[in-house]
């Protein structure tokens, strides 16, 4: 009897399991850094991933030394009337990088982390923010969920910053449900340089962009009647065989 209970018990958990630990992955390695949006490499099963792209105040551009391997996210050039150095800002103008999820049929979402290579040129202070909205929802400042992640360190293409966005204490990014949509969209705000580089990197050991959690099949209501129906039918026939 023991023969029929295991592989039932193990497809119960295996139609529960995690799905991998990196649910979508952008990976830049062969571009220039300017195109204009980037396809995700790795999307995990059940969900679906948009590609990458810029908002309206993000530009795109190539520099061998910064964004080859990468996807520009270079800032607006600063001027005397126009500034580009808090996150209120950033919003304001446009100034980012974005791409979507959607959460399939049947099954229910964790996020851990958002990671990511960031080569940049010279040692001015550069922010990243993380923004997250639900279901097509208008962004603000309040839609941050994460400690934001400042560079003030040259990193070249050969060896870009690694750095990751902590997402496990989010309430809001936990059990999510199926049929969900979320936006994620890194705000750039900086000191001002119209000759400074920026890129998302997959140079060196970076990772490109990896968003990572988990993606479990959630059984319905009768598939769970079932399979205490069946187990309790194999104990029965067990018992009347001992």
């Amino acid at each position: 009897m023991k023969k029929t209970t295991l592989p039932l018990a193990l497809l119960f958990f295996a139609a529960n399991a995690a799905i991998g630990a990196t649910l979508v992955d952008f990976n830049f390695a062969g571009q220039a850094g300017d195109q204009a949006s980037q396809a995700p490499s790795t999307v995990a099963l059940g969900l679906t991933a948009s590609e990458l792209a810029r908002g309206a105040g993000m530009r795109n551009n190539a520099n061998p030394s910064y964004t080859a391997n990468g996807f520009s996210t270079r800032t607006p050039a600063g001027s005397s009337t126009t500034s580009n150095d808090t996150l209120s800002e950033a919003v304001t103008q446009n100034v980012y990088a974005t791409f979507n999820i959607t959460v399939g049929a049947g099954q229910e979402l964790n996020l851990t982390s958002l990671d990511f290579g960031w080569a940049t040129q010279n040692a001015l202070s550069r922010t990243f923010s993380l923004l997250v909205a639900f279901n097509d929802a208008a962004f603000t400042t309040a839609n941050e969920v994460s400690t934001p992640v400042t560079i003030t360190t040259d990193f070249g293409v050969a060896a870009p910053a690694i750095r990751s966005f902590d997402l496990t204490g989010v309430s809001s990014l936990q059990n999510v449900s199926a049929g969900t949509k979320i936006e994620f969209r890194l705000y750039l705000y900086t000191q001002h340089d119209q000759y400074t580089n920026d890129a998302l990197s997959s140079g060196g050991s970076a990772p490109g962009l990896d968003l990572k959690g988990t993606v479990s099949a959630i059984p319905e209501p009768s598939t769970f009647a079932m399979l205490l129906g069946g187990l309790g039918t194999l104990a029965l026939l067990r018992r009347r065989r001992a």
